[in-house]
């Protein structure tokens, strides 16, 4: 009994040292496989990084071996394309070389002179017995060209043509309307070729910088101007059909820009060579009194003195005008003045001489192309 007690013990010792050693064996398995496994990592990623070293030099040599190519193809293709165009440049050397001397083997013949073509005076008689038979066979009478000279623009207002129909009846040659009959076409042909200064065409030009609400001002102003005149309206404001409750708009050409000055608008439609048909060009403000302007008469008087810019004279006693812009009822026409005290250091230059204000200058043909190029608007 006494030697059974200490055996639970020793088996108990036993077991724990058994523990002991499989836990110290599973430890060490443990740092040997995690030694295993970075030993292998490190091999896997030496690998990788010379296979991406090895695809890299592997890429480069391929991208230049296309290069490499691609710059041989195209110094051949441009090669190519010299030599093709060599070929043409000589091909057509040769056949302008064959052209020219197959040209210089045709005889040209000689172009026959024009006749002349025969004309008829504008008096009572040519001169010519058959002239004159034809004139008096088609009625061209001296009263009839008397009457034709009369024409104005007034004529063909006062007595408009009736609106001809959708679908005419008149004849066509080669899709062109025939509206006269051969003798009707040969009777205006003789009655235009001897009426020798005809002219509906208008001589000279007025321009106003409008806006709608000076309408009435500038009404009174074209009332002014005859039917020489063609009437040219800028404006301003925008507003051009309201305009038409005025006959005479309707005939009048109208350039409508927006919040721009007359000389702004003088400098871009007036050039010279659009108002070269017009022998004198008024270029006008809109706020002007006119009551006493004649239009005509003054055209004559600056043909008389020979001006070349100029404004008629301002009716008024009011110190706001220089002295060289108002009327002196004792000259026709004055270049100098005399002036306020101090006013003009030489009597002989602006605003005592050679002045002419901007608000109603009147240019001539010549002098405008010379305006027109100093102009910098």
């Amino acid at each position: 009994q006494l030697g059974h007690g200490p055996i639970p013990f020793s088996i108990a010792s036993f077991e724990l040292h058994h523990k002991l050693s499989s836990i110290s064996l599973s430890q060490e398995r443990a740092r040997v496989f995690a030694g295993e496994a970075a030993k292998r990592s490190q091999e896997i990623s030496k690998e990788a990084a010379k296979r991406s070293q090895e695809l890299t030099m592997g890429a480069a040599c391929l991208s230049q071996e296309l290069v490499s190519e691609t710059a041989k193809k195209s110094r051949e293709i441009a090669a190519e394309a010299t030599k093709k165009a060599d070929l043409v440049h000589s091909e057509a050397l040769r056949a302008a070389g064959q052209i020219k001397t197959l040209a210089s083997d045709i005889p040209i013949p000689p172009i026959p002179p024009i006749p002349p073509i025969p004309s008829i005076s504008a008096g009572s008689g040519s001169g010519s017995p058959a002239a004159d038979d034809e004139l008096k066979q088609f009625g061209v009478t001296e009263e009839l060209r008397e009457f034709v000279k009369g024409i104005t623009i007034s004529t063909f207002r006062d007595f408009p043509m009736e609106d001809e129909p959708e679908i005419s009846e008149v004849p066509t040659v080669s899709n062109v309307r025939q509206d006269l009959s051969e003798w009707q076409a040969r009777h205006a042909t003789l009655v235009l070729s001897t009426v020798k200064d005809l002219s509906l065409k208008q001589k000279y030009l007025v321009t106003f910088t409008v806006g709608y609400k000076q309408r009435e001002n500038v009404n009174a102003a074209v009332q002014k101007f005859s039917e020489n005149f063609t009437i040219l309206l800028f404006h301003y404001d925008g507003r051009t059909s309201e305009w038409d409750e005025f006959e005479w708009s309707k005939r009048a050409i109208h350039v409508s820009t927006r919040k721009q000055t007359k000389w702004w608008y003088a400098k871009r439609f007036l050039h010279p060579d659009i108002v070269a048909p017009y022998e004198y060009i008024f270029v006008w403000d809109e706020d002007l009194a006119v009551e006493h302007f004649n239009a005509e008469e003054y055209i004559k008087l600056a043909k008389k003195h020979g001006l070349e810019i100029s404004q008629p004279a301002l009716d008024t006693e009011k110190e706001i005008a220089w002295r060289m812009t108002r009327r002196k009822g004792d000259v026709e026409v004055h270049k100098e003045t005399e002036e306020r005290p101090d006013y003009c250091p030489d009597p002989h230059l602006p605003p005592c001489a050679a002045f002419v204000e901007i608000m109603a200058p009147v240019f001539s043909r010549k002098a405008w192309r010379c305006v027109w190029h100093m102009m910098r608007i």
